[in-house]
């Protein structure tokens, strides 16, 4: 497959925002600083700013999305967190510098700086959400797909559901396709009756079910075609109750 000349690399796109950030806030002066010198002066120090935010936010952004998807919670939680770890470091490294640059600089306390790097990391962090969302729909399903387009998946022909990112893949006899989706809507949509989510990115139809596999705590379904899907703990027990894991789910085994 060809790569695109009109693309860029994630990291390239994320430093071209955070500069044109930077530019931004150099013309407009937040926090009075319109009033500290140049504005030469000034955007040089918003745009160097926004690079040291860059090599502190970027990393601590892709830990939260990682925790938020290991600990199925929302994502918002845990970038907030992030945004208020992040920002106690940020915070001296931007005194520092700006007292450098502005001695007059030095009235203000540590909970001010943190207070103002604080806003600007949130605004970073919307940034990073809006480059790192995916494709078009169109765009993703041509990158999953060969040569056609996958035909839809009848209701009650779905063997699961499977969320990638801000899309759902929904697998079927015959192959997979995917829709721009919450999982929510796509049960609604494609789930039938005799199905459970089992995870916070799965729903699985009980005649799928291969093979339950218990390996202690930790609970797994192998499916019809081939796929292991995780059971999060917070969900087995609904899904002994159902009879899933009892003697298996439609003709599984239990390991």
């Amino acid at each position: 497959m060809q790569s695109d000349p009109t693309r860029f690399p994630a990291w390239l796109k994320w430093l071209m925002t955070t500069t044109v950030i930077g530019l931004i806030l150099g013309l407009i002066g937040p926090y009075g600083s319109y009033l500290n010198g140049p504005a030469h002066l000034r955007i040089f120090y918003w745009v160097g700013m926004s690079w040291v935010g860059t090599a502190i936010l970027a990393p601590s952004i892709i830990a939260a999305l990682h925790l938020a998807r290991r600990w199925e919670v929302p994502q918002w939680l845990t970038i907030a967190i992030a945004m208020l770890l992040a920002a106690l470091p940020l915070s001296g490294a931007v005194a520092w510098i700006a007292t450098r640059l502005w001695p007059e600089l030095t009235f203000l306390g540590r909970a001010d700086w943190y207070a103002q790097v604080l806003l600007v990391c949130m605004l970073h962090a919307g940034a990073y959400l809006l480059i790192a969302r995916p494709p078009s729909s169109r765009a993703a399903a041509r990158v999953h797909r060969d040569d056609d387009e996958p035909a839809p998946i009848p209701r009650g022909h779905c063997l699961c559901l499977q969320m990638e990112d801000h899309y759902v893949r929904i697998h079927g006899p015959a192959g997979s396709r995917l829709e721009h989706s919450t999982l929510a809507r796509a049960i609604a949509d494609h789930g039938g009756r005799d199905g459970l989510q089992i995870h916070r990115s799965w729903w699985v139809a009980r005649s799928a079910v291969a093979e339950v596999i218990e390996d202690g705590r930790s609970v797994r379904l192998r499916l019809v075609n081939g796929l292991v899907a995780p059971v999060s703990r917070g969900r087995i027990s609904a899904l002994r109750a159902a009879g899933w894991l009892n003697s298996g789910a439609g003709g599984a085994t239990t390991e």
